[in-house]
Protein backbone atom coordinates (compact mmCIF):
# COMPACT_ATOMS: atom_id res chain seq x y z
CA UNK A 1 0.00 0.00 0.00
CA UNK A 2 1.14 3.51 -0.72
CA UNK A 3 -1.11 6.51 0.01
CA UNK A 4 -4.39 5.54 -1.66
CA UNK A 5 -2.84 2.94 -3.99
CA UNK A 6 -2.98 -0.76 -3.24
CA UNK A 7 -0.89 -3.27 -5.15
CA UNK A 8 -2.00 -6.90 -4.99
CA UNK A 9 0.44 -9.67 -5.92
CA UNK A 10 -0.72 -13.24 -6.37
CA UNK A 11 0.78 -16.46 -7.73
CA UNK A 12 -2.28 -17.31 -9.88
CA UNK A 13 -5.18 -15.53 -11.54
CA UNK A 14 -7.69 -17.32 -9.30
CA UNK A 15 -5.74 -16.26 -6.19
CA UNK A 16 -5.75 -12.70 -7.49
CA UNK A 17 -9.52 -12.86 -8.01
CA UNK A 18 -9.89 -14.13 -4.44
CA UNK A 19 -7.81 -11.20 -3.13
CA UNK A 20 -9.96 -8.77 -5.11
CA UNK A 21 -13.13 -10.32 -3.67
CA UNK A 22 -11.76 -10.00 -0.12
CA UNK A 23 -10.81 -6.35 -0.71
CA UNK A 24 -14.18 -5.58 -2.22
CA UNK A 25 -16.12 -7.14 0.66
CA UNK A 26 -13.94 -5.32 3.21
CA UNK A 27 -14.46 -2.01 1.42
CA UNK A 28 -18.22 -2.62 1.36
CA UNK A 29 -18.12 -3.37 5.08
CA UNK A 30 -16.33 -0.03 5.65
CA UNK A 31 -18.89 1.71 3.41
CA UNK A 32 -16.17 2.58 0.90
CA UNK A 33 -15.87 1.90 -2.80
CA UNK A 34 -13.00 1.20 -5.14
CA UNK A 35 -12.71 2.92 -8.49
CA UNK A 36 -12.91 -0.02 -10.88
CA UNK A 37 -12.08 2.17 -13.87
CA UNK A 38 -8.66 2.89 -12.38
CA UNK A 39 -8.06 -0.73 -11.34
CA UNK A 40 -6.20 -2.92 -13.81
CA UNK A 41 -4.08 -6.06 -13.83
CA UNK A 42 -0.97 -7.19 -15.60
CA UNK A 43 0.85 -10.49 -15.65
CA UNK A 44 4.47 -11.64 -15.84
CA UNK A 45 5.73 -15.06 -16.80
CA UNK A 46 5.46 -17.55 -19.63
CA UNK A 47 1.64 -17.37 -19.63
CA UNK A 48 1.41 -13.57 -19.49
CA UNK A 49 -1.06 -13.51 -22.41
CA UNK A 50 -3.46 -16.04 -20.85
CA UNK A 51 -6.29 -15.40 -18.46
CA UNK A 52 -8.55 -12.44 -19.07
CA UNK A 53 -11.27 -12.93 -16.43
CA UNK A 54 -10.73 -9.42 -15.09
CA UNK A 55 -9.72 -6.15 -16.76
CA UNK A 56 -6.15 -6.51 -18.02
CA UNK A 57 -3.73 -4.06 -19.58
CA UNK A 58 -0.34 -4.27 -21.22
CA UNK A 59 1.22 -1.33 -19.34
CA UNK A 60 0.73 -0.30 -15.71
CA UNK A 61 2.01 2.86 -14.04
CA UNK A 62 2.73 2.32 -10.36
CA UNK A 63 4.51 4.95 -8.24
CA UNK A 64 5.88 6.61 -11.37
CA UNK A 65 7.31 3.45 -12.93
CA UNK A 66 5.74 1.99 -16.07
CA UNK A 67 5.69 -1.81 -15.98
CA UNK A 68 4.99 -3.85 -19.12
CA UNK A 69 3.26 -7.23 -19.22
CA UNK A 70 5.73 -9.76 -20.62
CA UNK A 71 7.48 -13.07 -19.99
CA UNK A 72 9.68 -11.42 -17.37
CA UNK A 73 9.40 -8.33 -15.18
CA UNK A 74 10.00 -5.44 -17.59
CA UNK A 75 9.90 -1.67 -17.21
CA UNK A 76 9.14 0.74 -20.02
CA UNK A 77 11.47 3.70 -20.47
CA UNK A 78 9.49 5.52 -23.16
CA UNK A 79 7.55 7.68 -20.68
CA UNK A 80 10.70 8.59 -18.75
CA UNK A 81 12.47 9.58 -21.97
CA UNK A 82 9.43 11.57 -23.08
CA UNK A 83 9.43 13.46 -19.75
CA UNK A 84 13.15 14.13 -20.12
CA UNK A 85 12.70 15.50 -23.66
CA UNK A 86 9.75 17.64 -22.58
CA UNK A 87 11.63 19.23 -19.67
CA UNK A 88 14.82 19.62 -21.74
CA UNK A 89 12.96 21.34 -24.58
CA UNK A 90 11.26 23.67 -22.10
CA UNK A 91 14.60 24.67 -20.57
CA UNK A 92 16.55 24.85 -23.81
CA UNK A 93 13.77 26.72 -25.62
CA UNK A 94 13.52 29.29 -22.84
CA UNK A 95 17.15 29.96 -21.88
CA UNK A 96 19.18 28.11 -24.52
CA UNK A 97 20.00 31.25 -26.49
CA UNK A 98 20.84 33.50 -23.52
CA UNK A 99 22.32 31.30 -20.78
CA UNK A 100 25.81 29.84 -20.72
CA UNK A 101 26.38 26.14 -21.32
CA UNK A 102 27.27 25.73 -17.63
CA UNK A 103 23.88 27.09 -16.55
CA UNK A 104 22.01 24.90 -19.02
CA UNK A 105 23.95 21.80 -17.91
CA UNK A 106 23.16 22.58 -14.27
CA UNK A 107 19.46 22.93 -15.13
CA UNK A 108 19.55 19.64 -17.05
CA UNK A 109 21.22 17.93 -14.07
CA UNK A 110 18.73 19.28 -11.55
CA UNK A 111 15.48 19.29 -13.56
CA UNK A 112 15.71 16.85 -16.48
CA UNK A 113 17.87 13.93 -15.33
CA UNK A 114 15.74 13.18 -12.24
CA UNK A 115 12.71 12.61 -14.50
CA UNK A 116 14.75 10.23 -16.65
CA UNK A 117 16.37 8.26 -13.83
CA UNK A 118 13.47 8.14 -11.35
CA UNK A 119 13.10 4.67 -9.82
CA UNK A 120 15.35 2.91 -12.33
CA UNK A 121 17.57 1.50 -9.57
CA UNK A 122 14.75 -0.92 -8.76
CA UNK A 123 14.06 -1.88 -12.39
CA UNK A 124 15.68 -4.72 -14.32
CA UNK A 125 17.34 -2.99 -17.27
CA UNK A 126 19.02 -4.61 -20.25
CA UNK A 127 22.16 -3.20 -21.86
CA UNK A 128 20.00 -1.93 -24.75
CA UNK A 129 17.90 0.04 -22.23
CA UNK A 130 21.01 1.62 -20.73
CA UNK A 131 22.35 2.51 -24.19
CA UNK A 132 19.01 4.11 -25.00
CA UNK A 133 19.23 6.25 -21.86
CA UNK A 134 22.81 7.24 -22.73
CA UNK A 135 21.76 8.18 -26.27
CA UNK A 136 18.98 10.38 -24.89
CA UNK A 137 21.32 12.42 -22.68
CA UNK A 138 24.19 12.57 -25.17
CA UNK A 139 21.72 13.94 -27.73
CA UNK A 140 20.76 16.72 -25.33
CA UNK A 141 24.43 17.58 -24.76
CA UNK A 142 24.97 17.65 -28.53
CA UNK A 143 22.27 20.34 -28.70
CA UNK A 144 23.67 22.30 -25.76
CA UNK A 145 27.18 22.39 -27.22
CA UNK A 146 26.03 22.75 -30.85
CA UNK A 147 27.88 19.70 -32.15
CA UNK A 148 27.04 16.68 -34.26
CA UNK A 149 29.79 14.61 -32.65
CA UNK A 150 28.87 12.16 -29.90
CA UNK A 151 32.52 12.12 -28.81
CA UNK A 152 32.56 15.90 -28.29
CA UNK A 153 29.29 15.69 -26.33
CA UNK A 154 30.71 12.86 -24.17
CA UNK A 155 33.85 14.94 -23.47
CA UNK A 156 31.66 17.88 -22.48
CA UNK A 157 29.73 15.61 -20.12
CA UNK A 158 33.01 14.55 -18.49
CA UNK A 159 34.18 18.17 -18.18
CA UNK A 160 30.94 19.12 -16.42
CA UNK A 161 31.05 16.02 -14.19
CA UNK A 162 27.86 14.60 -15.68
CA UNK A 163 28.15 10.81 -15.90
CA UNK A 164 26.27 8.80 -18.49
CA UNK A 165 22.89 7.52 -17.28
CA UNK A 166 24.17 3.92 -17.50
CA UNK A 167 26.85 4.78 -14.93
CA UNK A 168 24.41 6.71 -12.73
CA UNK A 169 21.85 3.87 -12.80
CA UNK A 170 24.48 1.29 -11.84
CA UNK A 171 25.71 3.48 -8.95
CA UNK A 172 22.15 4.08 -7.76
CA UNK A 173 21.38 0.36 -8.04
CA UNK A 174 24.37 -0.50 -5.82
CA UNK A 175 23.25 2.03 -3.19
CA UNK A 176 19.66 0.75 -3.39
CA UNK A 177 20.73 -2.87 -2.90
CA UNK A 178 22.97 -1.93 0.04
CA UNK A 179 20.10 -0.10 1.76
CA UNK A 180 17.69 -2.91 0.89
CA UNK A 181 19.94 -5.60 2.37
CA UNK A 182 20.54 -3.51 5.52
CA UNK A 183 16.82 -2.91 6.06
CA UNK A 184 15.13 -4.11 9.23
CA UNK A 185 11.93 -4.87 7.30
CA UNK A 186 11.08 -8.58 7.49
CA UNK A 187 10.05 -8.81 3.84
CA UNK A 188 13.27 -7.15 2.67
CA UNK A 189 15.38 -9.45 4.83
CA UNK A 190 13.48 -12.49 3.50
CA UNK A 191 14.11 -11.39 -0.10
CA UNK A 192 17.83 -10.94 0.63
CA UNK A 193 17.99 -14.37 2.28
CA UNK A 194 16.25 -15.95 -0.73
CA UNK A 195 18.68 -14.22 -3.12
CA UNK A 196 21.67 -15.56 -1.19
Amino acid sequence: MYADNILLLAPTVSALQHLLNVCQSELQYLDMASNCKKSVCTRFGSRYKHGREILWCENVRYLGIHVVSSKSFTCSLSNAKRSFYRSFKAIFGTVGHIASEAVIVELVNSKCLPTLLYGLEACPLKSADLKSLDYTVVGAFMKIFKTKSKEVASCCMEMFNCPLPSVSVNNRKCKFLQKFSASENIICRHCVDCAK
